[in-house]
């Protein structure tokens, strides 16, 4: 048998084993997990169990659940390590998980470690003090291509309703602003108050019937413009008691504006059907 001589003999040798023991570490923490999101009778369940080798016990981790490729974050939680695994279950009561795909993920961030945990992990793997690393990152589908397709297309004309409703509001402020400011601070409390009993049951309350359904909508950014809308009302009323009128003026019309564009974008969206008499025509402003 033939024999293999290292050049510098035992030290080079050791100085080979030492790197191939380097490159056999893993350059930053790692983690396996199981994820699942559930219904149970009337409440959303996201439930994690994993394992995440050599991390201390009470390293804390971020739990983030996002809307994949429209990244809405539906939920921020954290749980921490214990025994070299960690687990987590998120009860969203009385919501459920649209048909859509998710991401849940899971990061580490050493800044936010207790001083020892953080200082034990950079010494274990070499990390800089401000390093984040992505442990987990599970893309779930919830329902079917068809029920997500359905939804997407029922969400945009639900919003289209909501921001007809918003027209509708719009209109009845205009009215109060088209008349004069009442003198006593009793008769200016008691037309907000009626201004109020207006857009509470025609977009508060609907608003607020289709947001709660679900853990978190793809939509996200129109739903909370218009929340915003709805509550904008009351200020506008009381710019017009100041004695700011134009100014009230002016940002109902910006209102009513993007609102109006807002209803182009989802009508833009809606399918086309054969004959040409496609859903878009649904929910046009007044």
């Amino acid at each position: 048998d033939r024999v293999i001589k290292f050049a510098g003999g035992l030290a080079t040798l050791l100085s080979l084993l030492c790197v191939n023991a380097a490159w056999a570490q893993p350059s930053a923490p790692t983690a396996e997990a199981q994820v699942d999101l559930t219904q149970e009778k009337t409440s959303a369940v996201l439930t994690l169990s994993g394992s995440c080798p050599n991390l201390p016990d009470g390293t804390k981790l971020h739990v983030r659940l996002v809307v994949d490729k429209a990244n809405v974050e539906g939920a921020f939680f954290m749980t921490a390590v214990t025994g070299e695994r960690f687990k987590a279950r998120k009860v969203f009561a009385g919501r459920e998980f649209a048909p859509l795909p998710y991401i849940v993920s899971v990061e580490l961030i050493l800044a936010d470690q207790r001083q020892a945990i953080a200082r034990l992990i950079r010494q274990t793997w070499g990390l800089p003090s401000g390093a984040r690393v992505l442990l987990v990152k599970k893309s779930i589908q919830v329902g079917t291509p068809e029920e997500e397709a359905a939804f997407r297309i029922e969400t945009i004309h639900q919003l289209l309703e909501l921001s007809k409703k918003a027209l509708e509001c719009c209109d009845n402020m205009k009215g109060y602003l088209t008349k004069p400011v009442p003198a006593a601070k009793k008769d200016k409390r008691l037309q907000l108050r009626e201004m109020s009993k207006f857009v509470r049951p025609t977009l508060i309350v609907p608003f607020d019937a289709f947001r709660s359904k679900y853990v978190v909508l793809q939509e996200q950014g129109k739903v909370s413009r218009l929340l915003d809308m709805g509550t904008s009302f009351g200020p506008i009323m009381q710019l017009h008691h100041k004695g700011k009128t134009p100014k009230a003026k002016g940002r109902l019309e910006g209102i009513r504006a993007e609102l109006a564009r807002m209803q182009d974008e989802l009508k833009s969206r809606l399918p086309k059907k054969p004959d040409g008499d496609d859903d878009a025509n649904k929910g046009d402003s007044k």
